[in-house]
């Protein structure tokens, strides 16, 4: 059986940036991503674009790849727009491992975009609502705009049950941000980077019950991309990659 291998990667900075639009970061990480393999975008053979918010919050809907990369060297070449929530990015990798594993293409990209700063704060916190059974849950307050994640209320929730069910303290929580934040401090794209103590993290703000905001999952605009090849079209154009040994999707 022939071997995927991730020929080259790109990546650019995460962070809340409202000027910052999608096809801009699509662009800086497909360039990224070619020069690292060292591939022209006339090379590839399909695209795999994901993206889970953009139909929500900046209205782009059903050719969402297309017009991010309309001004690129990959207009034209045939693409799959993948969108499966929190998944969708490792959804479109595996979609492409599967595509190059099959011979169906020797070398694919694909690219993964969010953005979640707009200038109406309620856009983003509809499109999180998406994320969840709109039928069979409704806003407390449905003429009025959203105002926060409701995925804040499920998590804090979950870990008040958590708390209640294994013995944790809070402390435990405090714990898991901070080591976050610390595995954040080494990487220069990362949103966050300042190290952090338990003490400060319990000290933070509370969101909801039991969580302060250091626990939260702040909303981010970012990208990162990934090209890959056959075994066979690596040998031929001498790239050194490194071989995806399986790939699962898991419910």
């Amino acid at each position: 059986m022939s071997k995927v291998l991730i020929a080259g990667v790109g990546m650019i900075p995460f962070g809340r940036d409202v000027r910052r639009s999608e096809r801009m970061m699509v662009e800086a990480v497909t360039e990224l991503a070619l020069k690292d393999a060292g591939v022209s975008a006339a090379e590839v053979q399909r695209v795999f674009l994901a993206n889970a918010a953009a139909g929500l919050v900046s209205g782009q809907e059903m050719i969402r790849g297309q017009v991010a990369l309309q001004s690129t060297g990959l207009a034209g070449v045939p693409l799959v727009n993948v969108e499966n929530a929190c998944a969708s990015s490792s959804s479109a990798a595996a979609l492409a491992f599967e595509a190059v594993l099959a011979g169906r293409c020797d070398l694919a990209i694909v690219i993964g975009v969010e953005k979640l700063s707009h200038e109406d704060k309620s856009r983003t916190f509809d499109a999180l609502r998406g994320a969840t059974d709109v039928g069979a849950s409704s806003r407390p307050e449905p003429d009025r705009p959203a105002s926060n994640s409701v995925f804040v209320n499920v998590y804090a929730e979950e870990a008040r049950r958590y708390l209640a069910e294994y013995g944790a303290g809070i402390e435990d929580f405090a714990a898991v941000a901070v080591k976050n934040r610390g595995h954040a401090a080494l990487n220069p794209l990362a949103q966050y980077r300042t190290p952090q103590t338990i003490e400060e993290v319990l000290r933070a703000r509370m969101v909801v019950d039991p969580l302060t905001l250091p626990m939260c999952s702040p909303t981010t605009d970012g990208a990162a991309a990934l090209v890959l090849c056959s075994e066979d079209y690596a040998r031929r154009s001498g790239i050194a990659g490194c071989e995806i040994r399986a790939t699962r999707l898991a419910a």
